[in-house]
């Protein structure tokens, strides 16, 4: 598990990995979510004290977020049925701001929390979860329907050549040197 800055994100990220965004309101926010995240790295205090959102990324065009949406129709993948995919252009750089976000990257599956709680549109909480057998699924399911995606580190990509520009920012050159183990 890696927290990682926007730059540092898209040279590293490939399609299919899943993710939490942190997407703070200043800078120093940024900096107290990396002190806390160096410190401990309890996902679960982390995500608790700085909210955040599970998503599986695919490229700086678009992502998979897990956000319920009863309006929608669910998706059928191999018999199961998700009310909670949602994709759409989440851009690293973009829609979001590379100043004050910051990634958490689940480098493997035996990273992943056993569990995930997608969010909701409509209430602040729904008890329904997502166990690692559905996270595979949707995964596999979603790298499958989402080809191509972009390598970001490619010439016809836009996002990582504009942050390259930021050589002095430290939120979007942050990389974690700290691999911390899932609790």
């Amino acid at each position: 598990m890696r927290l990682l800055g926007a730059k540092e994100f898209l040279k590293t990220v490939k399609p299919g990995t899943l993710c939490i965004e942190f997407w703070m309101k200043n800078e120093e926010e940024c900096f107290e979510l990396i002190k806390d995240y160096e410190n401990d790295g309890n996902i679960n205090k982390l995500f608790k004290k700085y909210g955040g959102c599970f998503y599986i990324f695919g490229d700086n065009t678009g992502s998979l977020e897990f956000l319920y949406d009863e309006d929608e129709e669910p998706d059928d993948i191999d018999g199961f049925k998700y009310d909670c995919l949602f994709y759409y252009d989440k851009n690293i750089v973009g829609d979001a701001s590379p100043w004050t976000t910051l990634q958490l990257v689940y480098d493997n599956e035996e990273e992943w929390p056993d569990y995930i709680t997608p969010d909701d549109y409509y209430h602040e909480s729904i008890n329904k979860t997502l166990n690692k057998e559905d996270i595979r699924r949707i995964q596999k399911w979603f790298l499958e329907a989402g080809k191509p995606f972009r390598d970001e580190t490619s010439e016809n990509a836009w996002a990582l050549r504009f942050l390259e520009e930021e050589k002095n920012d430290k939120i979007i050159n942050y990389r974690s040197d700290y691999k911390h183990v899932p609790q």
